[in-house]
């Protein structure tokens, strides 16, 4: 009996000590893998983080690599972006939100490590997504984080429908053109309008013309060096042709620079020079209440701030006159650009696209350099003045109006470029955009 009962304390002994070992098994197991989701979790968030810098900051997506260098160094601090410990876990693209579908590969060396992610193109330029993919340091658990990112509005939709605004006078020389194919409206002062011996001309849209339909393939601008928008391209002309890829049929805009301003589609309202007289109803100079503006109060009437909250909150960069020049001699795509000081613009690269606009809030006088292509808004409180002959297409705000400006400068007014600027303010994640999943 006692041999049977030390059996029987034996044998539950042995099931006890067998139970409690698997049960610590078990649970070793579940910690690890708590531990890998956790780590997989933590580098996916740091790869997100990184994204957000990297948008925040400006980065170019059209020259972005997919998946993101993470051994870049974009502070020019002599370290890479991310540890190369973590880097080895982390991948991180910008991507198109036309298909989200976003996965993440089994391994970060897989190519590509993110799975259905296509480039951001036209008005996803300005607001793609930012997909992150973590995995553990054993690389069998991984972790997706997908976030929407985004500009603050830098221009207030409608704010603007002329090429040219200005409370002041407006003196031109050489040979000045101004382009509205859009409405009746071409320059507006609340001072003179003083021609001096320049040729003025200003062009509006034809009554008979109507914007064409770019819905069919069939038609759409040729591609070039410079760029504007279909409405334009159609106006003035140019040649248009079958452009396979739909984001570029539809957002890129994409056509050769003007050649001929007299066509079907435009009429010419003011013609002024040694040979000329004319000026159109299009011109609106001495209007009393725009003369009445403070510099305080035409900035608000168009930027729908004051100028110390507008440029705390929605200025991407806020640079001196030397910074401002070496920054535009390399070209600047997307942003809101405040310079504190006079500014000379030149360079040979177009400021700005058609689908990345930029609008430059100029505190003080702005000259304007030759062969200058410019994209969007330009504000200065002090006068425009200088030897332009390129093309501003957008609009012009100049609270001290224009002195000296010479050359041939042609501004067009065009919607497609003031619609964009409602996404190039201060870059930032969108609220509520953030969601996560573990993939199994």
């Amino acid at each position: 009996m006692a041999l049977l009962f030390s059996v029987v304390v034996l044998l539950i002994s042995t099931l006890t000590v067998f139970v409690a070992s698997r049960s610590a098994l078990s649970e070793q197991r579940l910690s690890a893998n708590e531990a890998r989701s956790r780590a997989a979790f933590e580098h996916a968030q740091g790869g997100m983080d990184y994204a957000v810098g990297e948008f925040a900051r400006g980065i170019d997506i059209t020259m972005a690599t997919n998946p993101l260098n993470t051994a870049a160094d974009p502070d020019n601090d002599s370290k890479p972006a991310l540890p190369d410990v973590l880097a080895a876990h982390i991948r991180v693209a910008f991507c198109s939100p036309a298909v989200a579908d976003f996965r993440c590969a089994d391994t970060p060396a897989a190519v590509p490590p993110i799975q259905n992610c296509q480039p951001p193109a036209g008005e996803y330029l300005l607001q793609p997504f930012a997909v992150a993919c973590g995995w553990s340091d054993d690389d069998s658990a991984r972790h997706i984080i997908v976030q929407r990112l985004g500009g603050t509005p830098a221009f207030p939709s409608g704010a603007v429908n002329n090429p040219l605004s200005t409370p002041a006078s407006a003196g031109m020389g050489g040979s000045f053109t101004v382009v509205n194919y859009f409405n009746n409206l071409t320059y507006w002062t609340g001072g003179s309008l003083d021609y001096g011996n320049a040729t003025v001309k200003s062009f509006i849209r034809n009554p008979g013309s109507t914007p064409a339909n770019y819905s069919d393939d069939s038609v759409y601008p040729t591609e070039s060096d410079i760029y504007k928008s279909y409405q334009l391209a159609d106006a003035l002309g140019d040649q248009c042709a079958v452009i396979a890829d739909e984001n570029d049929r539809i957002y890129n805009n994409k056509c050769k620079a003007p050649t001929n301003k007299s066509t079907t589609h435009l009429l010419q309202s003011t013609d002024k020079g040694a040979n000329a007289n004319t000026i159109g109803a299009d011109v609106v100079d001495k209007d009393i209440n725009l003369a009445a503006l403070s510099e305080a109060s035409f900035f608000r009437q168009f930027f729908g701030l004051d100028k110390t909250g507008y440029k705390d909150s929605v200025a991407s960069e806020v640079l001196t006159p030397s910074e401002a020049a070496d920054k535009f001699a390399a070209g600047v795509h997307g942003e809101v650009i405040w310079v504190d000081g006079p500014l000379t613009l030149s360079g040979n690269e177009p400021i700005g696209s058609i689908d990345r606009p930029v609008v430059l809030i100029v505190d003080g006088d702005l000259a304007l350099g030759a062969g200058i292509d410019f994209y969007g808004v330009l504000y200065t409180s002090g006068s425009l003045s200088g030897n332009a002959n390129g093309n501003i297409y957008g609009a012009v705000l100049a609270h001290g109006g224009t002195t000296n400006l010479n050359g041939n400068p042609t501004i067009f007014y065009d919607e497609a470029v003031l619609g964009n600027t409602m996404k190039v303010g201060r870059r930032t994640a969108i609220a509520g955009s953030w969601r996560d999943w573990t993939i199994e």
